[in-house]
């Protein structure tokens, strides 16, 4: 586990080119979910059991707002945090086998949300699935790379 190898500048810019096509298509999916009337009345519809009388329309608005733009922090919190590592990695420290076993372990995390949300309607949950794909397999081939040197 002490055998510590610079991160390689191609596959550097591979997880930064699709950490920021995940960020870039979670913020999109996002935007639109928040800016479609249609949307937030289906969600409306579908909370009926837990809306109360007392609040009023703005309120619950508030409301989806603020589950939505959490969402959009907790999607995008793995893809940042990959890429500022990876950064670091490329500039200022090295990576070893630790590296790629807790990215990949995130990165399969990430994707297992991604596909539990189950939203086949979205051409943005395909784009995140293979985007999660790509970048666990380029972590993995990390491993390669290490064990060669």
């Amino acid at each position: 586990m002490k055998s510590y190898v610079k991160l390689p500048k191609n596959k550097f810019y591979i997880i930064l080119i699709f950490c920021s096509i995940l960020i870039f298509s979670i913020s999109l999916e996002t935007m639109i979910k928040v800016k479609d009337v249609g949307l937030f009345k289906k969600w409306m519809i579908s909370s009926k059991e837990i809306i109360n009388e007392t609040l009023s329309y703005e309120e619950y608005f508030n409301a989806y707002l603020i589950m939505n733009l959490s969402m959009l922090f907790l999607k995008s919190v793995i893809p940042m945090a990959l890429s500022i590592h990876s950064y670091f990695s490329f500039t200022y420290i090295r990576i070893n086998k630790l590296f790629v076993f807790i990215w990949t372990v995130l990165l399969l995390g990430g994707l297992s949300y991604n596909i539990v949300e189950l939203n086949i309607c979205s051409i943005f949950f395909y784009i995140n699935i293979i985007s999660y794909i790509i970048l666990i397999i380029n972590i993995l081939s990390l491993g390669k790379v290490i064990n060669n040197n």
